[in-house]
């Protein structure tokens, strides 16, 4: 266990109050006629004893009183001497008595440590700021037992609070003198009754929310500024006086699904696809069970879909914020070809008798137009065989700045160049084509063997074109493949357009009729 009064009692030693050029000492007779000399070696910076202490704002005045009049200087006045402490990321895990020496303390930063627990009997009640951001508190309950009477800036964010005794212990009754309430990234879900009890907080003006599950639904921040039309910041932007007007009344409305999350996905344009030579199809597949529809290869390939989704588990869609996504481009490859037709012609009715060879058959005298209709036949039934699912590109698409009171992330995924070897050349290839190579390379080997002049030189053009081919490429350069994405959280822009949701028609009458007065 670290207690905090022992990295405080640390940091004052590496002051070195009581040693040169601060303490008492045969230095002190050489410099009572000139202190500044000994007040040089603190302050010059290429000296071996200059400090810039960043821990607290008092540290350095207090190294400088110690060489002017350090007989005064006593371990109890240095104790009132500080006013402000930032002990940030110094392992403390346990807050103990020792606080209570520095009676003068009126800004205290423990961020950044492994607390579990503050107890507020522990703390100084001159206290008028207290930040106790990213440590792993996880109840209030001991803070709100006679916690400091003045405290006008509590900060406790990134620590996982949000249950309902968390939310009973941020009223009124508790923090009467609170300006400020920093709550960001806790686990705080239901908004309503949270914005219930701080409603209570008669001196509230700064209040941030961001980061919390309830912060990504889609009530939020207009019913927060209708539950609080006190406030000045919410989330460290100044709240205009239209943004209350235009939520005015919206705490009166009430629906099903008022706690939950709208979250919109749309695929744009896809690019950078080399050709298949056959027309495989391509779909876009995204982390929040989101699909497109399957488009045919082309040079720009426009989904243009979006979807629209649902959530109502707010603590899940957090932490799938804050994974972030990935985006998958898939190739779907279908191979098929014409059906084996089977012969099922008639057989003749006539015996061929001797001698007879070479006559014609009995229907000789059919028209040569039936004859042409019987040479076209119906376009042959293809066989396909099941597709042939690739995976040609990953992407992780961040989503953290939702939780930052953004609405939207747009951007353009990038997968990298997308390129065919000759295995997936060949792959891709339809039957037919491979055969015609073959058979063109069987040619120019039989042609060479013949030495005939002329027919070696028509293989040898044929050849040369498949060659052509295969060195040109029939899929392009090698281009990055991208895809045009935007995942967007749904947010009513006023109390009018809510009351119009079918969910929540309840008080539109009467929230329209306040409206028109």
């Amino acid at each position: 266990m670290v207690y905090v009064s022992a990295v405080l009692e640390k940091l004052i030693n590496s002051l070195g109050l009581w040693e040169f050029p601060c303490g008492p000492g045969p230095w002190k007779q050489s410099a009572d006629e000139d202190p500044q000399i000994l007040q040089d070696v603190l302050d010059c910076p290429s000296s071996p004893w200059h400090q810039e202490p960043t821990w607290s704002p008092q540290a350095a005045a207090l190294r400088r009183r110690a060489v002017l009049s350090h007989k005064a200087l006593t371990r109890s006045s240095v104790y009132r001497h500080f006013t402000a402490l930032r002990l940030m990321d110094q392992g403390v895990t346990v807050l103990d008595s020792g606080l209570l020496r520095l009676s003068n303390l009126e800004e205290l930063v423990l961020s950044a440590n492994h607390l579990q627990e503050v107890p507020a009997f522990l703390l100084p009640v001159s206290l008028t700021v207290l930040e106790l951001q990213n440590n792993q508190l996880r109840s209030l309950s001991l803070l709100t037992t006679q916690p400091p009477p003045r405290l006008l800036y509590l900060g406790l964010a990134y620590n996982p609070l949000g249950s309902a005794l968390d939310v009973c212990s941020l009223t009124g009754a508790h923090w009467p003198t609170l300006l400020c309430l920093d709550l960001s990234f806790c686990d705080f879900e239901n908004q309503r009754i949270l914005l219930g009890a701080l409603s209570s907080l008669p001196c509230l003006r700064s209040l941030l929310l961001e980061g919390n599950p309830c912060s990504l639904g889609f009530l939020y921040p207009g019913l927060t500024l209708d539950f609080l039309p006190q406030l000045s910041y919410l989330d460290s932007e100044r709240v205009r006086a239209e943004e209350k007007e235009a939520f005015r009344g919206l705490a009166l409305l009430t629906g099903a699904e008022q706690e939950s999350a709208h979250v919109t996905v749309h695929v744009g344009r896809l690019r950078g696809l080399p050709d298949p030579t056959v027309r495989n199809l391509f779909a876009v597949y995204t982390g929040s069970t989101h699909s497109s529809c399957s488009l045919p290869w082309s040079d720009c390939m426009d989904f243009s879909e979006t979807h629209h989704h649902s959530v109502s588990d707010l603590r899940a869609l957090k932490s799938f914020v804050r994974r972030g996504m990935c985006v998958h481009v898939v190739e779907d490859k279908t191979l098929s070809w014409p059906a084996v037709a089977e012969d099922t012609a008639p057989k003749p009715a006539f015996k061929e008798s001797k001698g007879a060879k070479g006559k014609e058959p009995p229907n000789k005298g059919a028209s040569t137009k039936d004859k042409g209709k019987d040479k076209k036949r119906a376009p042959p039934e293809l066989v396909q065989d099941p597709p042939i699912r690739t995976l040609l590109g990953t992407v992780h698409v961040p989503l953290h700045s939702l939780l930052h009171s953004g609405h939207t992330v747009a951007l353009c995924c990038d997968f990298g160049p997308q390129g065919l070897d000759t295995t997936e050349a060949d792959n891709t290839m339809d039957k037919d084509v491979r055969k015609m190579v073959k058979e063109d390379k069987k040619r120019e080997e039989d042609s060479k063997a013949e030495a005939s002049g002329k027919k070696t030189d028509t293989a040898k053009g044929k050849a040369k074109s498949v060659k052509e081919v295969d060195e040109a490429g029939a899929w392009g350069p090698l281009e990055p493949i991208t895809v045009e994405l935007c995942v967007q959280l749904d947010r009513w822009q006023s109390a009018v357009k809510a009351a119009d949701q079918p969910d929540l028609r309840l008080m539109a009458i009467k929230l329209k009729g306040e409206n028109m007065e």
